[in-house]
């Protein structure tokens, strides 16, 4: 008898059949996509191989979520978009004898089903699909929203916007003690001589007033309250000490940073200066150090610490050298094997425990990268060094090694092998039979990157030359950089 789990959790066989909920009340947005997991076990056969069928049998009307695969063990729901329920369906079976888990949904156990729920935006209420079991406590959610609802307050004859002076009107001029003319966007309702008028509030004219109240704070709005000022400078004057009014002033993405450091004494004298991090009194003398001075990478002479010049690598960005403006990523893994498509749906394949460039097997090109990397930093990955070996290259006989770099965009890409050749390839150097192989490639500008990987993709190194006889372990270490 063959029992599958099917979870939204890593360990379904620990853990059991769990859903998984998105709240859209609680500030989670979509679209997302939501990892799912199977456990399947043969009774008659605990050591068989199985197979999985997944199936999504109802998803809310107008989403276009989808399986990224319906036969792998652990496939991800797509792009989840929609408020409602998601039921999905698993099926296992054991290939050397046929038999399978309940294929009948309506038979099946609530472990062979799992749940993707997201919740409403206002309420959190649930939508369960067509078909889900036991969903009567979602029921009860809703009959006492729907108690909750106050007749007084929430049951209008006209929608908000038909205002309310002495007769139901949709014009602010139409409503009692006002006297709003020519509204344009930015403007304040404003009380002047009995009559609400618009205004547009400047520091010259009807100035905003705010008044302190006896206790607590002041919420002077929901968004924010902006204070400008002139020559990249903000002022905040009248206020009077011990008001408790507190301005919160936030800076812009980029900002510049001057390479001369002065206090405020230095300030005071027209004299004073900044050389090579030293800082200079009145009277020109260097009594005293601003920062330490230290070798500097790559120049060998002493430079302010913790400062790159813009000969250093890293630091093209910067005309004078004051901040590194990458972030250094490296990469490293090895293989042993290369692997041999043996099926059509690229779902088996045979291993071997060697490094050619042979990946053809009954007409199907398996996935030829023998080691693969993620780009995790959700940045532009900019590869300037590459150094590939194999361990054991075994006799050249006139043919050297040589891979090449190979880029997946997505995981969909990845599981289909669908690849974008880079271009960049590696022909390594072997001076002896059973010697290394080895090959590096280093970009000598850094406005020059060998590669650049997209955010969120997948590279590595397929062999498409290999020694006439293989060699053994492959190893590449990859040096990047993306911008801080």
């Amino acid at each position: 008898m063959i029992t599958v789990v099917v979870s939204t959790s890593s360990n379904p066989s620990s853990s059991g059949s769990q859903d998984h909920i998105i709240d859209l009340q609680s500030g989670e947005t979509l679209p997302q996509d939501i990892p799912l997991y199977a456990y399947a076990q043969d009774s008659a056969d605990p050591t068989a191989i199985l197979s999985y069928s997944w199936h999504l049998l109802r998803a809310p009307e107008g989403s276009s979520a989808a399986l990224s695969a319906s036969n792998i063990q652990d496939p991800t729901l797509e792009a989840v978009d929609t408020w409602g329920d998601y039921r999905l369906f698993c099926i296992a079976a054991n290939a050397a004898t046929g038999e399978t888990s309940e294929t009948d949904p309506i038979k099946a156990p609530n472990e062979c089903f799992t749940q993707i729920r997201v919740r409403s935006v206002n309420l959190a209420l649930v939508k369960p699909a067509p078909g889900e079991r036991d969903w009567f406590s979602y029921a009860y959610e809703w009959v006492d929203a729907l108690e909750s609802f106050d007749p007084l307050i929430d049951n209008h004859d006209t929608r908000i916007t038909a205002l309310e002076g002495a007769s139901p009107t949709t014009t602010f001029s139409a409503l009692t003690d006002t006297n709003f003319t020519g509204l344009v966007d930015g403007q304040v309702a404003q009380y002047q001589s009995g009559l609400w008028v618009n205004q547009t509030i400047s520091t010259t004219v009807d100035p905003l007033s705010i008044s302190s109240p006896t206790s607590g704070s002041i919420d002077l709005a929901t968004q924010s309250l902006a204070i400008e000022g002139t020559s990249g400078e903000v002022d905040v004057t009248g206020l009077t000490s011990g008001t408790g009014y507190t301005f919160t002033i936030g800076l812009p993405d980029t900002i510049t940073v001057d390479k001369v450091i002065t206090d405020a004494v230095e300030a005071a004298s027209a004299t004073a200066d900044l050389i090579g991090g030293w800082r200079l009194d009145r009277t020109g003398s260097a009594p005293s150090e601003i920062l330490t001075r230290a070798d500097t990478p790559g120049t060998g002479s002493a430079q302010r610490a913790g400062v790159l010049l813009a000969s250093d690598f890293f630091t093209g960005a910067n005309t004078s050298g004051a901040i590194p403006n990458m972030q250094l990523v490296p990469y490293s893994q090895q293989g042993e094997h290369t692997y041999y498509a043996t099926s059509t749906s690229q779902t088996t394949y045979t291993i071997l425990d060697e490094i050619t460039d042979d990946t053809n097997a009954g007409g199907v090109v398996s996935n030829p990268c023998t080691v693969m990397f993620y780009n995790h930093t959700f940045k532009p990955l900019y590869i300037y060094s590459i150094s590939s070996i194999v361990l054991n290259g075994g006799q050249p006989q006139g043919q050297p090694y040589a891979f090449e770099l190979i880029e997946y965009s997505t995981l969909a890409d990845l599981l289909d092998n669908v690849a974008n050749a880079s271009g960049v390839t590696l022909t390594h150097n072997q001076n002896i039979d059973n010697g290394v192989s080895a090959a590096e490639l280093t970009s000598p500008d850094v406005g020059s990157p060998l590669y650049i990987v997209p955010p969120g993709a997948y590279f590595g190194f397929k062999c498409i030359s290999a020694n006439k006889l293989p060699g053994f372990r492959y190893i590449a270490n990859v040096l990047g950089a993306v911008p801080l």
